[in-house]
């Protein structure tokens, strides 16, 4: 996605931006656009592809005012002091889009380039999802430390029954992946969606009984969505399962560092199972109303 900039009816200089959004093209970003449009804003979106083909560095340390990041991006100027808030939505630097260097430069240019984005953002004031344990956008831990976390925990909230090895013997209700970081996988049917090499280690694991329930937060603000119907889902007949789904949020999210993101439980009479957290929202999940109550929250904290 190009950079988009929405010129603010309060003033600024030109090619400055208040917020940023650092991502891919999404359904999110498309509504922070026109919500920092309608709040009079600058704001700048920034593609993971014009981190590597357009930024211009120049950045500068001085004893008074400590490190200040400044990036240019063709007409765009970005500074760390200008910025009020950055939606950090980047979750990694595809290695594919390295083309443009030698082969054997590669990796190394990606793990520099990695490397510096996460200092680069720590020196901004308010970022949501800052770098976190050598991650992007939070720390992102797969699903066997996600699920160890909560068992650790001690809350009143189960986890999948999971295995990992070499040769998975599935049931009908369960998923087999080589990807231990698929955070929204939960799908029997998908087993057999990728081609691990051989004696790869899979991971096994069974989609809980019940109903699927998401939970949006940013920072304190929680909203609990029925993951099928899109609308809000406020525990049945008793105040138990939200209460118990939102304490494990916060529990994980400060484990991991994340401002915002997205959780899924399943949701069965008295039992509540967690399925996983992600720095992510799928937007497109929620209803018109949830949609503009989660984005509402969302520029609430880039700009306070």
């Amino acid at each position: 996605m190009p950079a988009t900039r929405h010129r603010s009816h309060h003033g600024g200089g030109q090619g400055a931006a208040d917020l940023l959004y650092l991502g891919s093209d999404c359904a999110l970003a498309r509504r922070m656009c026109g919500a920092a449009e309608a709040r009079g804003v600058l704001a700048a979106f920034i593609s993971a592809r014009r981190i590597v083909d357009d930024m211009r560095v120049s950045d500068a340390i001085s004893s008074e005012q400590g490190t200040t990041v400044a990036w240019d991006l063709g007409d765009l100027r970005v500074c760390s002091r200008r910025v009020r808030g950055v939606l950090n939505y980047l979750g990694a630097i595809p290695a594919s889009l390295m083309v443009t260097y030698d082969s054997e430069d590669r990796e190394y240019v990606h793990a520099e380039l990695t490397s510096y984005l996460g200092f680069a953002l720590s020196q901004f004031r308010n970022v949501i999802n800052e770098p976190s344990r050598g991650c992007i956008s939070g720390a992102s831990d797969s699903l066997p430390y996600q699920w160890e976390f909560v068992i650790g925990a001690q809350v009143a909230v189960g986890v999948p029954s999971f295995e990992i090895s070499v040769e998975p013997r599935p049931t009908a209700n369960e998923i087999v992946t080589a990807d231990f970081y698929d955070y929204t996988n939960w799908d029997p049917a998908s087993r057999s969606c990728s081609s691990p090499e051989e004696d790869a280690v899979l991971l096994k694991y069974e989609r809980p009984r019940g109903t699927p329930v998401l939970c949006w937060f940013v920072d304190d603000a929680l909203q609990h969505l029925d993951a099928t119907s899109g609308l809000p889902w406020n525990g049945a007949r008793s105040s138990r399962p939200v209460t118990a789904m939102s304490d494990l949020v916060r529990k994980l999210r400060e484990h991991l560092s994340l401002r915002m993101g997205q959780a899924i439980f399943f949701v069965e009479e008295r039992e509540i199972t967690f399925g996983s957290i992600m720095p992510f929202v799928t937007l497109e999940a929620g209803g018109a109303a949830a949609q503009g109550e989660f984005v509402d929250a969302l520029m609430d904290a880039l700009l306070r």
